[in-house]
């Protein structure tokens, strides 16, 4: 009798940890969602790159041939991009609804990506989920040479940033865990979506191998390397090979005198953003410290 009610206790703990953890991760995911998304649409338009430019241009070009001259055809260097394409040509959905499901997307990548790899790095559950709080409510993400955390919002947006960020992480875990064919798989599902991430990601993953020579000419890690190497060279050779890509006639005067409006505005908007997500986002880490306590 009393082995099954300490085995009914122990099925019982398991279940209200299954719950507390399910409610985590949804609310770090519903948080990343909500403050990456709120701002998404006028955000799009003051920067006037967009997934619905570039779905549009792609579909209607002769909508856009008086338009003002960019790039913007680059987006087909990166294939999270061409969701946006086949919504719209396979079942006629919007771009601007393709892009919450695409937020949506991302935020459960990073936040799945950044737990993966805290685990990897020997952090215990607990741990894990109070390193992921953390970086949920601090800017500290983003930080470089050059400037401040912008925040993990930052980096979830409605064009190809997030997966960039969500698919290196778990590439770096599984390097770490010694699993190569799933590091090279989303290796190179990191190159596909953000080619810098991903060269980012090879220097950082290939630092390692300069100390551990022997390890890095392995079969169980060179099959899996090659195979998906070649698999991103064909994408990027049927993507630039049939992509006109360069800088267009432009009065510099005139881009010029566009630039003070154009950043000043963005980053008015930026900063914004970041002051209206930070109480609720303190709030939140406040509960998941008194909920492992």
């Amino acid at each position: 009798m009393g082995k099954y009610n300490m085995a009914s206790t122990l099925t019982l703990s398991g279940y209200i940890r299954g719950i507390i953890i399910t409610l985590f991760f949804a609310s770090v995911v519903g948080i990343l969602f909500v403050t990456s998304s709120r701002h998404g649409e006028v955000s799009s338009v003051i920067i006037g790159m967009s997934p619905i430019n570039y779905t549009y241009m792609k579909l209607e070009p002769l909508f856009f041939s008086g338009g003002f001259p960019n790039n913007i055809q680059i987006y087909d260097a990166s294939a999270p991009m061409r969701l946006y394409l086949f919504s719209k040509q396979l079942f006629n959905i919007e771009p601007e609804k393709t892009a919450l499901a695409i937020i949506l997307l991302q935020s459960t990548l990073i936040t799945l990506g950044i737990f993966h790899l805290a685990r990897s790095l020997g952090a215990d559950y607990q741990t894990a989920m109070v390193i992921l709080a953390m970086l949920i409510v601090s800017n500290l993400p983003g930080v470089n040479l050059a400037r401040l955390g912008d925040g993990l919002q930052n980096q979830v947006q409605s064009l190809y940033y997030g997966f960039g960020q969500g698919f290196r992480l778990f590439a770096i875990s599984y390097f770490l865990r010694s699993k190569y064919l799933f590091g090279a798989i989303f290796l190179g599902l990191t190159l596909v979506s953000h080619l810098t991430m991903g060269l980012a990601a090879i220097v950082f993953i290939g630092s390692y191998y300069l100390v551990w020579v022997r390890e890095a000419f392995s079969k169980e890690l060179l099959i899996p390397v090659i195979f998906v190497s070649v698999a991103c060279l064909l994408f990027f050779f049927s993507v630039f090979s049939g992509l006109n890509i360069g800088f267009y006639p432009c009065n510099k005067e005139f881009f010029v005198s566009l630039a003070p409006n154009h950043f000043g505005s963005f980053w008015k908007l930026n900063c914004k953003c970041v002051l209206a997500t930070n109480l609720h986002k303190l709030a939140f880490f406040n509960w998941t410290v008194r909920t492992l306590d």
